[in-house]
């Protein structure tokens, strides 16, 4: 047998609390290769551009029923069981004890205590290893261990999580508003926006991933009937390996600001939601199961990890960049939030509050960085009943001083350079060669790539989370970014004459880059401990996302390193995108 190339996670930081018991029921995620090699990733990146339908994409770009029955046939021998095959997204699914697992890839299975968050799961530290009929066929192992990988990009204002009932009637919009004068509700900033008033998604689906969390339907009904909606969305669940709803989880909150940013700007279209693990696995087969199963206007994903991390390896964001290059050939857009670390990208809890330790470095958000998704960043929004009084860079960060390790209160828009990337033809081609703050100075592929309103204190009255003593409150991040411009992608799809051919939603971004369809974003918002909250700060020439020592990156005309392109124009976007649309054709 021979070792799968980087295919353990580093867990040298956790603490190895036990044994994994062998009779213990473990579930395994095997990526295949493709049929054929007929487009490479890096082919598409360099800017060769092949379009499939499902059918053209299952025969050439999934696995083949010889490499299939080759695998069903050694995981037989194993005494494992093939619980499900997914041709089209190179997918087995088997399943066995622990001890079956463990002689099979070769490994000592662990269960570890999370450094991070406390969380108990199952780890394994010697790399697995396939034999010999694999070798060739499978390229990746994943759910061998259930170490939780994504967090949720989304920021809750110190001020909002200690909000009691007599501080906002939940019965009221107007209410609401008075309490937060400067949050919005998700229709709102669709407005101001200016997204396309020819639709509101009708014949359009969304695809929101999300990993733990849960919503209740009768919480969403009252939180469509504040917000004034005569028909409430449709919105359905989706379970991915086996994934339970959590009600009670820490990411309940996420799920209501995810669907309801979609539902109040989008209205008419319909929602899939999908719940997966927080693991690789999981990971994967949410991105999978969303991509196979409609042709969506967008996908959003408002989670994500720090490129870096020690707990990343190199097969699991191949397996990522494989899935979201079968979307861009299927020409469905995926939208990954940025994080709301700022330049840094890294989070810890603080006496029960998200913080930000400022980094020696400068490190990128993943999934946001693979070049096949476009990355969102944030701002935030000033605005009257009907226009938009100024936009900044969101950074809402304080800095602190605790003893040798000072850290950030606030949040602010993640961005930057990818160290793993190299720049994609999309933003060379725009005369784009982003560099990153570190002293190595390389340049990589950029993010984000767009932007919009983000802040906690600027953010989206939706309903809140288990133990918040109001049922609706302001909720910001990055988070909310991705189901924005997913919401926008309904509208603006569902405005089209027809359905357009599949594309690329990047190469149209960037070719469009100094059009109107963007709003550029520069100037930045002055905070201190001092500043008061739910107020217009002072506002700044030049907004920034300072989180690490190298300071991170400023805003600037055009394209840039916090904000991207800008936040949207919806109209102008449509427009633009019509045009786009006829000189291809």
């Amino acid at each position: 047998m021979s070792p799968l190339a980087t295919s353990a996670p580093k867990l040298d930081r956790h603490r190895e609390v036990g044994v994994v018991e062998s009779s213990a029921a473990i579930d395994v995620l095997l990526k295949l290769r493709r049929s054929t090699s007929t487009l490479s990733l890096e082919a598409f990146l360099a800017g060769e551009r092949r379009f499939v339908d499902r059918e053209g994409l299952a025969a050439r770009h999934g696995a083949s029923s010889t490499d299939i029955e080759a695998v069903r046939t050694w995981a037989t021998q194993q005494g494992l069981t093939v619980s499900r095959v997914h041709a089209p997204s190179r997918s087995m699914f088997v399943r066995g004890s622990a001890e079956l697992m463990t002689k099979a890839f070769a490994i000592e299975l662990s269960t570890y205590r999370h450094a991070d968050t406390d969380v108990e799961f199952r780890g394994h530290t010697n790399p697995v290893s396939l034999a010999p009929a694999l070798q060739d066929i499978v390229t990746g192992v994943f759910g061998l261990d259930s170490l939780p990988i994504v967090q949720p990009h989304s920021r809750l204002h110190p001020e909002a999580l200690t909000a009691t009932q007599s501080d906002s009637d939940a019965s009221s919009a107007s209410s609401l508003k008075e309490r937060w004068p400067t949050t919005f509700f998700p229709q709102e900033v669709a407005r101001l926006y200016d997204f396309p008033t020819t639709s509101l998604g009708a014949g359009q689906r969304v695809a929101i991933l999300e990993f733990g969390g849960a919503f209740d339907t009768e919480k969403l009904e009252s939180y469509w009937r504040l917000i004034g909606l005569d028909t409430s969305p449709t919105v359905n669940a989706h379970t991915v390996l086996g994934a339970k709803q959590d009600p009670q989880g820490a990411a309940v909150g996420e799920t209501y600001l995810d669907i309801e940013v979609v539902g109040a700007m989008a209205p008419e279209a319909v929602i899939d939601v999908y719940f997966a693990p927080f693991s690789s696995a999981g990971y994967l087969a949410a991105i999978d199961a969303a991509i196979h199963n409609h042709d969506y206007a967008a996908i959003s994903i408002s989670y994500g990890m720090t490129e870096d991390a020690p707990d990343f390896w190199s097969s699991f964001h191949q397996e990522i960049d494989k899935a979201f290059h079968d979307a861009a050939m299927l020409g469905i857009p995926v939208f990954a939030s940025a994080g709301d670390n700022g330049s840094g990208n890294a989070r810890r809890l603080l006496d029960g509050e998200v913080v930000t330790p400022v980094s020696s470095e400068a490190h990128a958000s993943y999934s946001a960085a693979s070049p096949y998704a476009t990355a969102c960043g944030g701002t935030q929004l000033y605005a009257t009943d009907d226009r938009i009084l100024n936009e900044v860079v969101w950074n809402e960060q304080v800095e602190h001083q605790d003893d040798s390790n000072p850290y950030y209160s606030g949040g602010a828009t993640g961005g930057g350079v990818s160290d793993h990337y190299d720049v994609p033809s999309y933003q060379s081609s725009a005369g784009l060669a982003p560099k990153s703050a570190n002293p190595d100075g390389k340049t990589g592929r950029g993010l984000p790539d767009v932007a919009g309103n983000a802040g906690s204190t600027t953010g989206y009255l939706v309903t809140q989370p288990p133990g918040a003593q109001v049922p609706v409150g302001p909720v910001g991040g990055t988070s909310a970014v991705a189901p924005m411009w997913a919401a926008l992608m309904a509208r603006v799809r569902g405005s089209l004459a027809s359905t357009p051919d599949p594309f690329f939603f990047n190469d149209f971004l960037y070719d469009v880059a100094d059009s109107d369809a963007f709003r550029a974003v520069v100037q930045g918002a002055d905070y201190s401990s001092a500043t008061p909250t739910f107020v217009v700060p002072t506002f700044t020439p030049t907004g920034n996302n300072r989180s690490a020592t190298v300071e991170g990156y400023t805003a600037a005309d055009g394209y840039d390193l916090c904000t991207g392109l800008g936040s949207p124009h919806g109209a102008n976007l449509l427009a633009q995108l019509e045009a786009w649309l006829r000189d291809r054709s």
